[in-house]
């Protein structure tokens, strides 16, 4: 038992007594993808869009999000567990470095801006909006105040930290579900289909009967996510699997290209049926 907790949860080194940097980093990071920086390019110009001109849906967006970090945290991870220099101390330690510093700064300056213009019932829900986002739940936060005397969106300015919480939570949970099943003899990435088709059916099931636990709920979400980690999964270890859809390539690729705005052509910010709109974004993908 010792044993797996040094192994996994210090830092390489630790056992000696070595702390410098060269010894304690040693998780492998996925090489630069410009591919994937189109997709981002995608996700950042509808949510923009949706915000700036109200003529597109930002859902896309963060669904698109979503399956690129999923993709991405899921190949640093399948990468050192299968390398064996997976830690649970320095993936998390990353984790924090590379979004608490940017976060705590507007969290901070919201905190202090608030101070001089919003009123003191405002503050106050600013107050418990900034505690949520340092805790990186924030998407249960939104959801738990959702109802009839709920304020309007734009009265939220820290909304769009439901997104991260979610983000977060999985970056949590994940590693610690991976390492579980990573030694056993299960088959890994049937696991993982079958994790995915049910989150995925919660969230057809659901859309219908409650959309704001739908859209904030990481049960139904998670799905987006592990979309991204079964593409990573298969790119590492099941590459016979994507010969298909290697050979044809560019034919997938424009088909994909193609159906990305089909969820937000011709809906707009002040649409009222925002239920048809999370429905079409939903199948479609």
């Amino acid at each position: 038992m010792s044993k797996i907790f040094y192994k996994y949860f210090l830092p390489v080194g630790a056992m000696q007594g070595k702390t410098s940097p060269s010894t304690s980093e040693h998780l492998t990071h996925p090489k630069y993808r410009s591919d994937i920086d189109g997709l981002r390019a995608i996700a950042v110009l509808s949510v923009v869009g949706f915000h700036a001109f109200g003529i597109i849906v930002g859902f896309i967006g963060v669904d698109v999000f979503f399956v690129i970090s999923g993709f991405l945290i899921s190949t640093i991870i399948f990468e050192n567990m299968e390398g064996d220099s997976f830690s649970f101390m320095e993936f998390y330690g990353r984790r924090i470095r590379r979004i608490f510093p940017s976060l705590s700064v507007v969290l901070i300056f919201c905190l202090l801006f608030g101070w001089f213009v919003l009123f003191a019932d405002e503050y106050q829900q600013l107050g418990k909006h900034i505690a949520a986002g340092a805790g990186y739940v924030s998407n249960l936060t939104l959801w738990s105040e959702s109802g009839y005397f709920d304020v309007v969106a734009e009265k939220k300015p820290l909304l769009h930290l439901w997104s991260l919480g979610i983000e977060e939570q999985f970056y949590i949970i994940w590693p610690l579900f991976v390492w579980g099943f990573w030694k056993s003899r299960l088959n890994f990435l049937c696991v993982l289909i079958a994790i995915i088709t049910i989150s995925f059916g919660l969230n057809i099931w659901q859309v219908n009967k409650d959309i704001v636990a739908t859209f904030y709920s990481p049960q139904t979400r998670f799905w987006e996510l592990l979309t991204g980690a079964c593409v990573a999964y298969a790119l590492l270890f099941k590459q016979s699997l994507l010969k298909v859809f290697k050979e044809k390539a560019t034919l997938f690729s424009a088909i994909g290209f193609t159906l990305t705005p089909m969820p937000v052509s011709g809906t707009t910010k002040d649409e009222n049926n925002v239920l048809a709109i999370k429905q079409r974004v939903t199948v479609i993908h």
